[in-house]
């Protein structure tokens, strides 16, 4: 089994018409649904403390491996506002995308758990308010103490 490093976690290709793809090569087969197609020059990743600045928004990148090593979530400090991804789910979560990182997820999860959240968007599931955001993710920790 080959893990997966923040350095290598993603591979790219250029295709025709300036797409660039990008995939995850260590992502077990059935969670192989992460390529996404970005078009126009060379693009930076985004990293630990770059700032998605939307002009009148700003939401600083925390890099929260785990669920995949480069996952990351989205929190504007002025508002409480946190994009999740799929760190916090609300129900069940497949783990172990990433075999290795379970330390990882864990410490990110806890990370999150620990940040003023007013409300949290997730991925695949409704938004929620701070109270649900730590009852889903103590829930998560609990689970994981006692496996």
């Amino acid at each position: 089994m080959q893990i997966a490093t923040a350095d290598s976690w993603h591979e790219t290709r250029t295709g025709s018409g300036g797409i660039t793809y990008i995939g995850e090569p260590h992502t077990l087969e059935f969670c192989r649904c992460n390529i996404w197609r970005v078009k126009g020059g060379d693009a930076d990743l985004l990293e630990e403390g770059d700032i998605v600045d939307l002009s009148d928004r700003h939401f600083p990148v925390l890099h929260i491996p785990g669920h995949s090593p480069g996952s990351i979530s989205l929190r504007e400090q002025e508002t409480g506002i946190l994009f999740s991804g799929d760190a916090v789910y609300d129900g069940t979560r497949i783990d172990g995308n990433y075999p290795g990182y379970m330390a990882e997820d864990i410490t990110s999860t806890e990370r999150l758990l620990e940040l003023p959240v007013r409300i949290a968007h997730r991925s695949r599931h409704p938004s929620y308010d701070s109270d649900r955001h730590r009852e889903a993710i103590r829930a998560w920790l609990d689970e994981r103490a006692r496996s």
